[in-house]
């Protein structure tokens, strides 16, 4: 296993991870799903229209932050 304390990763992370990288579909499944839950949308062409796609999801991200935001000042 890798030093995941350096990495400020949980030891349960880990084992997920490295349970992930052992079967091949849950690889190939996490292949796709790690950007997105590392926070990252890969999108292709850079055209106008995709950039109003994109606008549009961070604004509901956005209001997620808010809401958060909102409860824990109470």
């Amino acid at each position: 296993k890798e030093n995941y304390e350096s990495k400020n990763i949980s030891s349960v992370c880990a084992d997920l991870y490295t349970s992930f990288q052992n079967d091949r579909f849950m690889k190939l499944l996490w292949w796709q799903l790690e950007p997105i839950a590392l926070g990252f949308i890969n999108y292709a062409p850079d055209s106008p229209p995709i950039k109003n796609i994109i606008n549009e999801a961070n604004r509901t991200f956005d209001t997620i932050a808010n809401v958060f935001a909102f409860v824990n000042r109470l």
